[in-house]
């Protein structure tokens, strides 16, 4: 789960219809949820350079929320097979307050705030989503391990998958304690994905912008 400052659902002015519509109804993708293409992450990403460049500035406040959540699962698809894990949906829908994604392991989906979209920047969209699948990267790793074994038990080599399964079991939510949530190997590893990948998007993206 991502949180944003409180200040971001103080804009509620922004968004037009977003915001005018208390029980707006799930905004899902038309692009199916997938990962059969095969390839490095650099071809992924290329492969696909024409709608990840959408999260350009300028671009992305062209976009519609279906446009938004179309781009959002395109990157989805290219995370997930790069990551060799099942594939994931996104959907937009109302969340608690202040949270701008989260993942549902259970319905192998991302869920974003459809008001904290609507004045968010593409950079911490970008970010979210790939905070949120690198979540679901670590309930695959817990569900493909065998947990009876004794060197998967005991081994260094699965010590982070240990404490990945311990602290996914005994989650602790921001509204529980911040500080807990904020420090649990599962968030500080999200983050760590999120930031790093988001740059490997972002040089992506600035090229493709460049005159040839």
């Amino acid at each position: 789960m991502l949180r944003v400052s409180p200040f971001l659902l103080a804009v509620t002015t922004m968004g037009g219809i977003y915001y005018s519509v208390a029980n707006l109804p799930l905004v899902r993708p038309t692009i199916q949820s997938s990962n059969e293409v095969a390839g490095t992450y650099n071809s992924l990403v290329m492969a696909h350079i024409d709608k990840v460049s959408g999260f350009n500035e300028t671009e992305w406040d062209k976009l519609s929320l279906n446009d938004k959540i179309d781009l959002m699962q395109t990157v989805l698809n290219i995370e997930t097979t790069y990551l060799g894990i099942h594939p994931v949906s996104i959907a937009s829908k109302k969340l608690d307050n202040g949270t701008l994604g989260e993942h549902s392991y259970s319905d192998s989906a991302v869920y974003i705030d459809y008001e904290v979209l609507a004045a968010e920047t593409p950079e911490q969209c970008l970010k979210t989503v790939l905070h949120e699948v690198r979540h679901a990267y670590q309930h695959y790793v817990i569900e493909m391990l065998d947990w009876e074994c004794e060197i998967v038990q005991t081994a260094h080599f699965y010590e982070e998958a240990r404490r990945w399964k311990y602290e996914l079991e005994n989650y602790v939510s921001d509204s529980a304690s911040f500080s807990t949530y904020y420090n649990q190997d599962v968030e500080r590893d999200a983050r760590w994905y999120a930031e790093y990948s988001y740059y490997i998007y972002r040089d992506y993206i600035k090229e493709s912008e460049m005159p040839s």
